[in-house]
């Protein structure tokens, strides 16, 4: 409500009893640009009308298995126009047609229109009408989803909470996502945060602050073959140069920690210095 009271949203609808309930709760929903969702047996939604803040960052450490991930939203899916039609007073209450909602640069990305018609029975503001086809077609373009596995202490993640991963050599480094569903096993203490990618600028581009259509994130390549270096302060290196005399053999002391988890060897390499 919050949300819609900022974008200056409105919903006015007349259900019937011949009315599939469900989509009478689906219409209401679009009108505010949420979606249904359910958790522990109660009906909620996720709001996907304006940005959220990131409540956490995950790092490999929070994870508890591999993730699953789709880099592609799917051709099906992904569309760059729409077709709206909403429930328009000056037109005797019928569901009247806008023109085109429309982004050129998706255009030329895929090659063409993909076009899609969409009803908004309980819309009767042809701007909010506008705005929600945008927002629609920049969903439809998210292309990162997937399931993580994260550890018993981040139970706290609810469908519509954002949270970002910053972990260096992860595919999904610096993407913020959005959580759809959670599935929580209390046998292994595991929850499964199923989430898609989250574009903030796709905001401003559907309330038509920003005529630049948002380019969706990319995935960040990671070279199988490259193994990150020990971070800085991870090992000390005590030099033993020989005394006078020969009394003791050079050397050095090597102590610290490997905190890279996925290594599973150590090479030193080690030779004379400048100074001999």
């Amino acid at each position: 409500a919050n949300i819609a009271d900022a974008n200056g949203w409105t919903c006015a609808a007349y259900p019937t009893t011949d009315d599939d309930k469900s989509q009478v709760l689906d219409a209401f929903l679009q009108a505010g640009g949420a979606i249904y969702a359910q958790r522990a047996g109660k009906i909620s939604c996720i709001q996907r009308a304006a940005p959220r803040a990131s409540i956490v960052t995950i790092s490999a450490a929070d994870t508890a298995g591999p993730l699953e991930i789709d880099t592609a939203a799917s051709r099906i899916d992904r569309i760059n126009t729409i077709r709206p039609r909403y429930w328009s007073e000056a037109h005797r209450w019928q569901l009247t047609a806008l023109d085109e909602v429309t982004a050129a640069s998706y255009q030329t990305e895929d090659g063409g229109k993909r076009p899609r018609g969409i009803d908004y029975p309980y819309v009767t503001n042809p701007t909010q009408t506008a705005q929600l086809a945008a927002l629609q077609i920049a969903n439809t373009r998210e292309g990162i989803a997937g399931t993580i596995p994260l550890k018993p202490h981040l139970q706290r993640i609810r469908p519509g909470d954002a949270f970002t991963i910053t972990e260096p050599g992860f595919v999904l480094n610096g993407v913020k996502c959005l959580c759809l569903n959670t599935d929580y096993d209390p046998a292994t203490g595991v929850v499964r945060v199923s989430f898609v990618s989250e574009t903030d600028a796709k905001y401003p581009f559907a309330m038509g602050q920003d005529p630049t259509p948002p380019s969706p994130p990319v995935l960040t390549p990671v070279d199988p073959t490259f193994v990150s270096p020990p971070a800085a302060g991870d090992w000390t290196i005590t030099p033993r140069p020989p005394a006078p005399g020969g009394g003791q053999l050079p050397g050095f002391d090597l102590g610290g920690v490997v905190s890279n988890d996925t290594a599973t060897a150590i090479i030193v390499e080690y030779g004379p210095s400048a100074s001999g």
